[in-house]
């Protein structure tokens, strides 16, 4: 006898055993209940059921009903069912296949390597999990391969679940970074991915880049943003004795101090309402900062600062109102009198210096090609303002990384952020985002320094 013939010949005498003896005893109990029909029933404490989900006391059972060897000729006929052996054996289920082994995540990989978009599509949709394998750089090719030539709903299904992967919209760029080659990726770039999943979601990508969508976290846990950075410099104020400094003279560590209470955001600037000069403009000045950070660190910087206040006095615009012109121009005037009489240079000085170089940069970006319709500052803008205004780059150039979303107080964002990196990526930084540690300057060797120097590698 096979084994399959003796395993369905125990199957069927155990199920015959267990008839009988259930019959047996249902008569038995409708014989033990006639004969206490009239009586009351007297429970013990420890045999009463517990109550229902619906809070009713189900009906009483005595346990001792049901012998011991019942008991165990049912567990065993339980745990044979579900090893599932019984099945196989009286020929329950013969058309369903084993499970097949779920593709491992190198498959998917060789897939992308090879730009299979068939491989890719059938891994994806198949096993979405195995997208948690991937880094961004391989999913943006996967995004591409998908895209190009003639795409499918397969294609799209499988586009969209790679977008959806993401955990942060720092994450979401990257990919598409990768998939577009635009670094950082620009509406061009997400419309077209859009186009292609628009059957699926209509525009996903541009809703998960949206500031307002909350449904992607704006910033990674472990980017420079989440640990380094505040939206309020009053939470920092500089360090006394740090409100001014001497231009004249080599007190580099004077002027360093002076840096180090320094931000993009003063109070001066951050609570002006007057509709003349537009808060964005405030807060997305990282990239001046930086130049006036770079004047003040020059080999010469009464003569790096003085160049800077003549290029801002011949470019100066009025593209935020003939008044603020007018207040700029004046400002410039009135300082540059003042250093000439040795006088030291303040926090409201550097602010107003700060404000004009960032009125001169958009007049230069919009020259350079940058983006009209952003207040972001370009890198070519920040090569051609150097270069153009004399100041030399001894005091460093501003390096434009990306911080994974630098915040603003408009509730604007910026992929790209401006620091100063005075000489190779091991070097001091200065970031004129106001910081968490209230020091402006981050010292080599510290945790923030390595997310910097992350940020250096991948960042434009």
């Amino acid at each position: 006898m096979g084994l399959i013939d003796s395993v369905k010949s125990r199957v069927s005498s155990l199920v015959s055993t267990v008839e009988e003896k259930v019959e047996a005893k249902v008569a038995q109990v409708e014989t033990k209940a006639a004969e206490v029909i009239n009586q009351a029933e007297s429970f013990v404490e420890t045999q009463k059921k517990p109550l229902s989900i619906t809070g009713k006391m189900p009906a009483f059972q005595p346990s001792n009903l049901v012998p011991t060897g019942l008991k165990d000729s049912v567990a065993s006929l339980r745990t044979l069912a579900n090893s599932g052996m019984a099945n196989a054996s009286i020929g329950l289920g013969r058309d369903k296949a084993p499970d097949a082994a779920k593709p491992d995540g190198d498959a998917l990989k060789k897939a992308i390597s090879d730009k299979s978009d068939s491989g890719i599509r059938k891994l994806v949709n198949a096993n979405p999990e195995l997208l948690k394998q991937l880094s961004p750089q391989e999913k943006g090719q996967a995004l591409e391969a998908l895209r190009s030539g003639w795409t499918t709903g397969d294609d799209a299904a499988a586009m969209a679940k790679i977008v959806k992967s993401c955990e942060t919209k720092g994450e979401l760029r990257a990919v598409l970074a990768e998939a577009s080659g635009k670094n950082p990726p620009g509406q061009a770039e997400m419309h077209k991915y859009d186009k292609q999943m628009t059957d699926t979601h209509p525009y996903l990508i541009a809703d998960l880049l949206n500031p307002a969508n909350q449904s992607l976290k704006e910033y990674h846990p472990d980017s420079i943003t989440a640990n380094e950075h505040v939206d309020d410099a009053n939470k920092f104020p500089a360090k006394p004795g740090t409100d001014s400094v001497s231009l004249a003279g080599g007190d580099a560590a004077a002027r360093r101090a002076f840096l180090e209470g320094m931000t993009q955001i003063d109070s001066s600037r951050k609570s002006r309402a007057d509709g003349d000069w537009p808060s964005p403009a405030y807060n997305n000045g990282c990239g001046a900062t930086c130049i006036v950070a770079s004047a003040l660190q020059n080999d010469d910087p009464k003569g790096a600062v003085s160049k800077l206040i003549d290029y801002n006095l011949a470019h100066v615009s009025g593209r935020y109102g003939e008044n603020v012109k007018k207040e700029l121009t004046d400002g410039l005037k009135e300082l540059k009198g003042r250093m000439d009489k040795g006088e030291p240079l303040t926090r409201k000085d550097a602010d107003l210096l700060q404000r004009a170089t960032y009125n001169s940069l958009r007049e230069l970006k919009d020259e350079t090609g940058g983006n009209k319709m952003t207040d972001n500052i370009n890198d070519k803008a920040i090569t051609r303002f150097l270069d153009d205004s004399k100041i030399g780059r001894s005091g460093g150039v501003p390096t434009l990384v990306d911080i994974d979303q630098a915040p603003n107080n408009s509730g604007k964002t910026s992929t790209d952020h401006f620091v100063l990196v005075r000489s190779g990526r091991d070097s001091e930084i200065y970031d004129p985002w106001p910081r968490k540690d209230g020091q402006q300057i981050v010292q080599p060797g510290t945790p923030g320094h390595e997310r910097y120097k992350e940020a250096l590698d991948v960042g434009t």
